[in-house]
């Protein structure tokens, strides 16, 4: 990883968050020529050397080069190669779901590279629509900047917190586990899903249109499935293994009526897209290469089917709480305990009764009956749970308050 010659100049950041920061940049030859960048900046602690060292000797068509690295004070520089084209968030918004054989030859580029980091012991851990670039060439996957050696160093229980993006990272992201190449298949399975349904896989109705076999073939849905199996050995192995079960998804797919595979093999190139955009032009300026965290609308390019949600039984179940709630109002007014002053009985009833069972009680009710595949996606089972402790949590720090502060005045 020697330092080439060439100066940088930094064009405008992209992103930039604790410890890291993303830039675009140009940078001047010796022989007068100019070259576009993307320079991803660490703080020293944060910068992995044995991690870039094996980034740079990979050389795969749908991975970034590694142009230089360099020194600025207490910080590390890397500089990439910029990859000009259309990021497949955009790509979607603007064109609606792609069809099947489309998806999978763009899920077919980003197995390649994929496979190509698994091979260096890499786990990208970021993978997600506005990370891959579309263009002529096919799509890249780019912005390694959370990625990890696997197995690094001693043996341990989990290796992130809270990294990655909503959504698109694995369960193994949020500290359940260690990350490896198969929690980045987690995520290429939710970039094939957002492909297919035009939505992000954290709206409500993913799942439904997912399984809607008028949409998407079974046998795809199904591949998505066990890509996003929240038990790691459930899925497969590798991004290599993933793209010989797409190639069977789409066979067993034409034979069950679906004809969307006739004849497909795995693809070396992306379908045609347009111009790509000259990033140093203001008028078309666009953040590509970095991580915007913009989210879709509802629906894009398709109108989901209408579904019953069950809120009422929801609000029935919290108002019955808040009539419990009153009751314990009640008799605390004529039957107040004999440890606690009038007003003291009177706020016991409003932050446990009222409060906190009407708003848990809802939580839990709402968890329970609305559909969307909360059987496949703990992410609505664990804001149900964080929201409940919550509510409970105030509440009865309430209580413990007055109460103390009542026996205090006694």
């Amino acid at each position: 990883m020697d330092v080439r010659s060439g100066a940088y100049v930094m064009q405008r950041v992209l992103a930039s968050k604790a410890g890291m920061s993303t830039e675009l940049a140009t940078r001047y030859l010796d022989d007068g020529s100019e070259q576009t960048a993307i320079l991803k900046t660490f703080d020293r602690p944060l910068f992995n050397e044995v991690l870039w060292r094996r980034y740079a000797m990979i050389d795969n068509p749908h991975l970034p080069k590694v142009l230089d690295v360099f020194e600025r004070e207490d910080k590390v520089s890397v500089a990439l190669e910029y990859v000009p084209g259309e990021d497949l968030h955009d790509y979607v918004a603007r064109k609606g779901r792609l069809e099947v054989h489309e998806a999978a030859r763009i899920l077919s580029d980003l197995c390649e590279a994929d496979a190509a980091l698994a091979a260096a012991r890499i786990v990208h851990r970021d993978i997600k629509p506005s990370n891959v670039i579309l263009s002529f060439d096919g799509a890249s996957l780019i912005d390694p900047g959370i990625a990890r050696i696997a197995g690094e160093g001693e043996p341990k229980r989990h290796d992130t917190i809270i990294l990655g993006s909503l959504g698109y990272a694995s369960p193994e992201q949020v500290g359940y586990a260690e990350t490896t190449a198969q929690s980045d298949v987690f995520s290429l399975g939710r970039v094939l899903g957002f492909m297919l349904c035009a939505i992000s896989p954290t709206e409500r109705s993913y799942h439904e249109l997912l399984h809607d076999p008028l949409m998407v073939p079974t046998p795809i849905a199904a591949l998505v499935d066990r890509c996003c199996a929240l038990e790691p050995s459930s899925r497969p192995m590798g991004a290599t293994q993933l793209q010989a079960e797409l190639v069977q998804a789409l066979r067993a797919s034409e034979t069950s009526g679906g004809g969307t595979s006739q004849g497909w093999t795995a693809p070396s190139r992306q379908p045609s897209v347009d111009a790509p955009p000259n990033p140093l032009r203001p008028s078309t300026m666009r953040p590509a290469q970095a991580s915007t965290g913009k989210s879709l609308p509802p629906t894009i390019g398709v109108q989901p089917p209408t579904h019953t949600t069950h809120r009422g039984a929801a609000w029935a179940v919290a108002i019955d709480a808040l009539g419990f709630g009153m009751l314990f109002c009640i008799e605390g007014f004529f039957g107040p305990s004999q440890s606690l002053p009038l007003w003291g009985n009177i706020i016991y009833g409003l932050s446990m009764g009222i409060l906190g069972n009407f708003a848990a009680g809802y939580e839990i009710v709402s968890c329970l009956l609305l559909r969307g595949g909360y059987e496949r996606d703990p992410a609505p089972r664990t804001r149900c749970a964080k929201r409940v402790a919550l509510w409970w949590g105030v509440c009865f720090g309430i209580l413990m308050a007055t109460s103390g502060l009542a026996r205090i005045t006694v």
